[in-house]
């Protein structure tokens, strides 16, 4: 069992073949391996391959486990818990996160989830990260336009203003006219835009205000 590789001496944990045999027969081996492997890249994503949870095994200040923690991303982004503050606040790292996991916002610094360009990536990539996104961001109609018509859905985390802006909700119903559940009341009691909605599809009548 690779696991043996625990009561294995400094020297053996710390020769390559032999790491590399344990951890192909258990990627637990990853633990028990001398730390100079810990940077070789092969090493370790034969042990990822096996298992995302192998990441863990490795010091989160080598940038091998950077680079094989954006390889995983799109398996689970619940990794980045471990990121440090430092690499929570490297644009250029986090920027490679979001365009392969947007969710990856959430671990971001709180000035990356405030950044324009950053957070509409994220968006546009997952409609669910704009929950991680900053409220003033949510509230600009520049940075919520182009993730509305991607996805309709955003409008579900648009700020109340924007829910009331008729650019911006139109967008949303023209995909799914049940998206008027997040509209402003305002616009559901408007003649002219519950007449336009409902022409688009019928049952957008539903959300018509009583007062129409």
């Amino acid at each position: 069992s690779g696991l043996a590789l625990r009561h294995a001496s400094e020297e053996l944990r710390g020769d390559r073949a032999m790491a590399v045999a344990a951890v192909r027969q258990n990627w637990r081996a990853l633990h028990f391996v001398a730390r100079s492997l810990h940077i070789d890249r092969e090493l370790v994503r034969l042990a990822v391959e096996q298992d995302v949870e192998a990441l863990n095994c490795i010091p989160m200040d080598l940038s091998v486990s950077h680079d094989l923690m954006l390889d995983s991303l799109w398996h689970s982004v619940l990794l980045l818990r471990r990121l440090p503050e430092r690499m929570r606040a490297d644009r250029e790292f986090m920027s490679r996160a979001v365009r392969i996991n947007g969710l990856a916002l959430q671990f971001a610094a709180p000035e990356l989830q405030s950044d324009f360009s950053l957070a509409q990536q994220a968006a546009l990539q997952n409609v669910q990260a704009l929950s991680y996104a900053s409220s003033v961001l949510r509230a600009d109609p520049e940075f919520l336009l182009p993730v509305v018509q991607a996805s309709g859905g955003a409008l579900e985390f648009a700020s109340l203003e924007l829910r009331a802006d008729p650019v911006i909700v139109r967008e949303a119903v023209r995909q799914d006219w049940s998206l008027l559940r997040h509209a402003a009341a305002t616009l559901c009691a408007d003649r002219e835009f519950m007449l336009e909605a409902v022409r688009t599809d019928g049952l957008a009548l539903r959300f018509a205000s009583e007062a129409l």
